[in-house]
């Protein structure tokens, strides 16, 4: 939910702090009694260790969740990852797609489409910015392959350009398309994990079980099963040599695989070696990255499953005292055996939920839930479980804001100033759910509609 913006000269942790407080303040907002998690990028002057805006939190609330953004920590993962493959890589998609940025070679490209019979898409930009954007651009690429071999074997021969030429060399070249190949197997464990976390919908509960998955995923690709499989994924050494597969075994996806035994006697061996120890290199990286920014060994996160309905419906969590005890602020420790009472008889309480019923609906149920004298039935845990379900997973919320303030705030609109941004983005947000046929106007709306409306701040009159 969008509370306000609010404009800085500087932005240290210490000005962003009394920002912070000053809003909350003004607002008569208790958040030192109601902040339960923050969420933010990895940022020092956010998240670093010593002087940051989660320390200067932390001071405050002790017991704060702090959580860096999922899908920022997967985008850098990504990013170092990739950078253990040769640049060239990035470099080709990126010539590819600056040679159709005039008009005439995009229409030029459309004949050697229709020829080969691939459909008629534009080549897309590789992001320096977005990692993970790349999964798309090598996608179009392989897509387009075979109508970009012919395009520019005759913008070589006929343009006789330096840059036809040399995108051609490389396009020619197997190996290309072994790393594109490669690229389109491993990038989605990230893509789809980043694409889960932006939800609005809480996740929280399932980021241990999501991370593990894409983690084991990565690492039974090059190491050996009989140690992945009887040492505990925290405690996996992501980097020993003698637990690697033989190069030749590990797995690179199924279309390298493919193409390998289609071209094992075109590729030279030193070539095919190289890109073996690239792919292992990305591999090492990728699950090396994983693993620093996400402590899997953390019980919180092993607590925090009890948000989700099918550890209610199948008793897997006998108590729920560890977690309400690490949020003294929502649960007292008073209150922990009665809340722990209420746990153990949800178990064994019939409930008609849906194999598939998100966890917001099912704890608003429960909430909800009457004993005979219309008393709540889980007053407690319907509570504490509620509140929990607001901790962030990911800062993907607030980015949307600002993709909207960038809509609004156009270069035909770049006088629009902060007041007036957070007036048109509460709008937003009061009409989105409502249509003009179906939003209701209250008698306090009709009340600000008077020729007095704008005096409240005579600065803005000329607006």
């Amino acid at each position: 939910m969008f509370l306000t913006l609010v404009p800085l000269e500087s932005a240290t942790a210490s000005t962003l702090y009394e920002h912070i407080k000053s809003v909350f303040n003004e607002l008569n907002i208790p958040y030192k009694d109601n902040m339960i998690g923050f969420a933010a990028d990895g940022a020092s002057v956010m998240m670093g260790k010593n002087n940051s805006l989660s320390t200067h939190l932390k001071q405050d609330i002790p017991n704060l969740f702090v959580m860096k953004c999922t899908c920022h920590s997967f985008h850098l993962c990504a990013s170092y990852a990739c950078k253990k493959l040769p640049r060239w890589v990035e470099d080709v998609a990126r010539d590819i797609y600056n040679y159709f940025l005039s008009p005439k070679q995009t229409m030029a490209l459309k004949e050697f489409q229709e020829f080969v019979n691939v459909k008629p898409h534009k080549i897309l930009h590789p992001s320096q910015t977005r990692w993970l954007s790349l999964h798309s651009v090598v996608k179009r690429l392989l897509e387009q392959l075979p109508a970009l071999k012919l395009f520019f074997t005759q913008a070589a021969l006929k343009d006789r350009l330096v840059a036809a030429e040399t995108i051609l060399q490389r396009l020619n070249d197997p190996i290309t398309k072994l790393y594109l190949e490669f690229l389109d197997h491993v990038l989605p464990f990230f893509c789809d994990l980043n694409k889960e976390m932006q939800a609005q919908d809480p996740k929280i509960y399932t980021l241990k079980a999501r991370i593990s998955a894409v983690l084991f995923t990565i690492l039974e690709c090059y190491l050996k099963p009989s140690y992945l499989n009887s040492t505990p994924l925290d405690k996996v050494r992501v980097r020993d040599p003698g637990n690697f597969l033989p190069l030749e075994d590990i797995y690179l996806g199924g279309r390298v695989t493919a193409t390998l035994q289609a071209t094992q006697n075109i590729i030279q061996k030193e070539y095919l070696h190289n890109f073996r120890l690239r792919c292992l290199d990305f591999y090492i990286e990728s699950a090396l990255q994983i693993m620093q920014r996400f402590n899997l060994s953390d019980p919180i996160y092993e607590d925090l499953k009890a948000l989700n309905p099918q550890s209610v419906m199948k008793k897997a969590i006998p108590s729920v005292a560890p977690l309400a005890s690490k949020f003294p602020n929502i649960v007292n420790e008073n209150d922990l055996n009665s809340i722990d009472r209420e746990w153990r008889l949800l178990r064994n309480t019939e409930m008609n939920a849906k194999s598939d019923i998100s966890a917001w609906e099912f704890w608003m149920e429960v909430k909800h839930m009457k004993k005979g004298d219309d008393t709540p039935l889980f007053p407690l845990l319907g509570n504490f479980m509620v509140k929990l379900l607001t901790l962030p997973h990911s800062s993907s919320c607030v980015e949307r804001i600002f993709s909207q303030v960038n809509l609004m705030k156009t270069k035909t609109r770049n006088s629009l100033n902060t007041e007036t941004l957070i007036g048109m983005l509460h709008a937003k947000r009061t009409f989105e759910s409502a249509t003009s046929d179906t939003f209701t106007v209250t008698t306090d709306h009709m009340k600000l509609m008077t020729e007095k409306i704008y005096e409240s701040n005579p600065d803005h009159q000329d607006e």
